[in-house]
């Protein structure tokens, strides 16, 4: 049950993430730094995955997911 309250922010942060990075970002020719977000968000889910799944479980993936 808890990973479902982890997992129910998912939608609003996808629409915030598709607002201010596809529609605005890519438009505007920032090209670079949209792909220096994306590797960095990559980079910080596997550091974060690997350390809170390992002390949380599956709440700690939930919460990974949803801070990257």
């Amino acid at each position: 049950m808890n990973v479902l309250r982890w997992m129910s922010f998912g939608p609003l942060m996808s629409s915030l993430s598709d607002l201010f990075g596809v529609q605005t970002m890519l438009p505007l020719g920032m090209n670079s730094a949209f792909s220096r977000v994306l590797i960095g968000s990559a980079v910080l889910n596997f550091g974060l995955l690997a350390v809170l799944a390992k002390l949380f479980g599956e709440q700690g993936a939930a919460a990974t997911a949803l801070i990257v």
